[in-house]
């Protein structure tokens, strides 16, 4: 046996394995379907997960102050109607206590910090075998400081607030940042993505996966003529190169029909999605048999 290879075949066979299933797993992705429209196909046909986002309303029982974390008997109703199973991940979308805007006014984001950090006990208490993740909390949004110079005054006040949120990350099993769109300049987006993964790793090394929308937001700091229009699919198509290379994987909103206030129809023919469904050929991305 010659001294460069002096390991037995079956020793080689399973490092050869082993090499093979990490390289797998580094390179997996999860898209996730956290969409609200109405008569959709079930898209794990398509390697799409479903993934379920816990909101305020749903939550908070009327009359409960939503300055506190909300009362046990909200988290237990809303679970109760959860078809998720062990392990699979749940997003709680509570957006109403402050991270940022209170640098002179601290006692602010402790008092945001334990509300979110008992908030999540309480879902681990009564689901302990679910995973949980908040949206948009780690790290905090800020698309206007996220862009600016590192070096600027701005971008080192996101820092700021961004450290801030270390003693929650401990408690959450996975982080959920926003990647939306604001404008119609892909450089722009792209410079706001990188620096979110950054701040996010900064303080999280656990698994991360943002949200998009095939639509800009729907307000502010978004120009009024953009709002709500479906992006084109050069830059949704971008977005989802983009997070396949930096990203866990991708959560994927939108169908909310912001006039009528109801889900919007499904529209199989939509460009965006067909351009997703593209991208998941070409990267053989398939979870439907898992």
């Amino acid at each position: 046996m010659s001294p460069r290879n002096n390991k037995h075949p079956m020793e080689s066979r399973i490092a050869t394995t082993s090499l093979l299933l990490t390289v797998c797993f580094c390179y997996a992705f999860t898209l996730y379907d956290a969409t609200l429209y109405r008569d959709k196909p079930d898209l794990s046909q398509f390697g799409i997960k479903p993934i379920e986002v816990f909101y305020t309303q749903h939550v908070w029982p009327k009359g409960h102050s939503r300055d506190l974390p909300p009362p046990f008997e909200g988290v237990n109703h809303r679970l109760k109607k959860t078809s998720a199973k062990p392990g699979d991940f749940i997003v709680l979308d509570f957006e109403h206590w402050p991270l940022q805007g209170y640098r002179y006014k601290p006692w602010k984001y402790t008092i945001s910090i334990n509300n979110y950090t008992e908030t999540i006990e309480r879902f681990r208490a009564c689901r302990p075998d679910l995973s949980y993740g908040f949206f948009g909390v780690i790290p905090v949004n800020n698309f206007k400081r996220a862009i600016s110079d590192p070096a600027s005054k701005s971008y080192r006040i996101w820092r700021g607030d961004v450290q801030r949120l270390i003693p929650l990350t401990a408690k959450i099993d996975a982080a959920f940042p926003v990647a939306y769109t604001y404008n119609d300049d892909p450089e722009a987006w792209g410079t706001y993505f990188s620096a979110t993964m950054f701040e996010v790793k900064s303080i999280f090394d656990g698994e991360v996966y943002p949200f998009i929308w095939p639509q800009y937001f729907d307000h502010a700091p978004t120009p009024e003529h953009l709002r709500l229009n479906y992006m084109k699919v050069s830059l949704w198509r971008h977005q989802l190169e983009t997070v396949f290379k930096k990203a866990d994987g991708v959560v994927i909103w939108g169908g909310w029909d912001f006039k009528n206030k109801r889900a919007a129809d499904w529209d199989d023919e939509a460009p965006w999605w067909n351009a997703t469904k593209t991208f998941i050929s070409e990267h053989e991305i398939n979870h439907h048999d898992k």
